[in-house]
């Protein structure tokens, strides 16, 4: 009966990720690599920062964290939500995924989207969020669609902090 009261928190052997800004924090199974890279976007070119714990064997987990800043915020409550579901329409799309689930869902008072959804070499679970001119995307990979919702999963997602 007492074990049903423990609550498992992250680990403590996990990397914490955080921004230069220390506006956004993320932890990882493991010290990630961190890229980052100017890309066109309709708003210009932006710096993208991806984060990443990769798979090195399909019955692995993979770890990724994408962040950039607009150059304008979105306030517009359907400009947002447009704007999100775009996001995950192109994800999928651009990966020749298959959409398994999707949902709204937030981040404290700040919008999003969840998606699972298979590729060819397995399956992901996404989270994006808009918090205020910043983008973020959350995703964690693994070979079976039942991972997804596995404790490191679970822990890798609850560990996503934003302050304002």
């Amino acid at each position: 009966l007492l074990l049903l009261l423990i609550t498992f928190d992250q680990p403590s052997s996990w990397h914490r990720y955080e921004t230069p800004d220390k506006k956004l924090t993320l932890a990882f199974p493991r010290k990630p690599i961190e890229l980052s890279e100017c890309k066109k976007m309709t708003q210009g070119e932006v710096t993208v920062v991806t984060v990443t714990v990769s798979r090195t064997r399909f019955e692995e987990a993979g770890y990724v964290l994408t962040w950039y800043d607009l150059k304008e915020p979105k306030t517009n409550e359907a400009e947002i939500r447009l704007y999100l579901q775009s996001i995950e329409h192109g994800s999928i799309k651009a990966k020749q995924g298959k959409r398994i689930h999707t949902k709204s869902v937030t981040l404290g008072k700040h919008p999003g989207r969840e998606f699972t959804w298979s590729i060819e070499t397995g399956f992901i679970r996404t989270q994006i969020y808009l918090v205020n001119k910043r983008f973020v995307t959350v995703m964690y990979m693994s070979g079976t669609e039942q991972e997804l919702t596995s404790l490191d999963a679970k822990n890798f997602f609850e560990s996503l902090k934003v302050s304002e």
